[in-house]
């Protein structure tokens, strides 16, 4: 009992979630990254208020607004603004061309897009409200990945469209990866062997606009996150920021480091939203990065997963995870991805942009 007590005053104690909002406040005033917070912008509609859409949804528990409230209230770092301040790193420069701010958006776009398809839940039309719920989900991604496709024929140029297409192909198969629970919840797959951390995270030097193949990382543990969180963030980040390199003419070398930046980057964001997870809420996903780290340290608990998927303890599960070490592995893990992020920017010529990238990356790494 005295251990349970302990550990509770510890969860009480886990740091903040997002880097301080002097640092991000510097980035918004450089890079104009406060458009990103504007969801009339995101979503404009001039015949209807789009944010009356989902204050109707008031009181309904629904999904989709803790998304748009994490969205508005800044909960959440933009990929948009990751793109728009790496794009002026290379050229040393404080202005962003116009293209390469629709690309910022479109990345922006497809990741909300994306979020809020993911938010339907199952209901049936007897509620009401619920069903509401779905319906103004679906509907906003829906407007938002043709707002994308527009966005990107004004380019005039097709590889934007192909690029940026494949990104929202690799969000897709994230999103069914895996086995899922009869509520479209995903879960490990089945155990293999031999898992070696190192040799897994090699697969994050994969740069191609081709799809990786995924089946052969699914059931080793550390892999499997990372492809899973590479489809599902990774690569739109990666082809985001590899995309404005490519416009401000950068040869394919930089626009490999690009992508590869964007990837880490976005794997760190993940990583720490999985220890939050852990130290900040009583149910997480057993697909966070804690419970893969504890699989591979224990695979009996896979038997667990699949005898008893709707009736696991998840607070012995987070005691678990904590008291076993996996936590303090998943910060080793969230480190060396800093370390990779931090080595994809010394390619680069110092330039205030990229001091302020680089900040931003060493202050995700004491959000703990």
């Amino acid at each position: 009992m005295a251990l349970k007590l302990n550990f509770q005053r510890f969860l009480q104690t886990a740091p903040r979630r997002l880097p301080t909002d002097s640092l991000m406040t510097e980035i918004d005033r450089v890079t104009g990254g406060n458009i990103f917070k504007n969801l009339d912008w995101l979503l404009n509609d001039d015949d209807t208020n789009v944010k009356g859409y989902f204050k109707s949804l008031s009181g309904t528990m629904h999904p989709v607004l803790n998304t748009i409230s994490e969205f508005i209230n800044n909960k959440s770092i933009s990929y948009g603004l990751v793109v728009n301040l790496s794009s002026q790193i290379p050229k040393n420069s404080l202005q962003i061309n116009n293209d390469q701010i629709i690309l910022s958006k479109v990345t922006e776009m497809l990741r909300m897009a994306i979020l809020l398809h993911n938010d339907i839940v199952n209901t049936t039309p007897l509620n009401k409200r619920l069903h509401k719920g779905n319906k103004i989900s679906l509907l906003c991604g829906d407007y938002l990945l043709t707002k994308c496709l527009y966005s990107l024929i004004t380019l005039k140029d097709h590889y934007y469209v192909e690029y940026m297409s494949s990104a929202l192909r690799d969000l897709t198969l994230g999103r069914t990866l895996g086995p899922m629970d009869q509520n479209g919840k995903p879960y490990p797959s089945k155990l293999k062997n031999n898992f070696d951390l190192k040799q897994e995270i090699s697969i994050l030097n994969n740069f191609s606009s081709e799809l990786f193949d995924y089946k052969t990382v699914l059931g080793h543990p550390i892999n499997e996150w990372i492809i899973r969180n590479s489809l599902n963030a990774g690569n739109l980040l990666g082809k985001g920021i590899s995309s404005v390199f490519r416009f401000g003419n950068l040869p394919e070398s930089i626009q490999n480091v690009g992508f590869n930046f964007g990837k880490y980057f976005a794997l760190i964001l993940k990583a720490n939203e999985d220890i939050y997870e852990v130290l900040k809420t009583n149910h997480i996903s057993l697909t966070n990065l804690l419970v893969y780290i504890y699989l591979k340290k224990h695979p009996e608990f896979y038997k667990e997963i699949e005898n008893n998927l709707d009736q696991i303890n998840y607070e012995d599960l987070i005691f678990n995870l904590v008291q076993s070490g996996s936590l303090d592995e998943s910060f080793e893990f969230r480190n060396e991805l800093i370390s990779s992020a931090l080595s994809c920017l010394s390619v680069f010529d110092d330039s205030y942009p990229k001091v302020l990238m680089k900040e931003l990356i060493l202050d995700l790494k004491n959000v703990k």
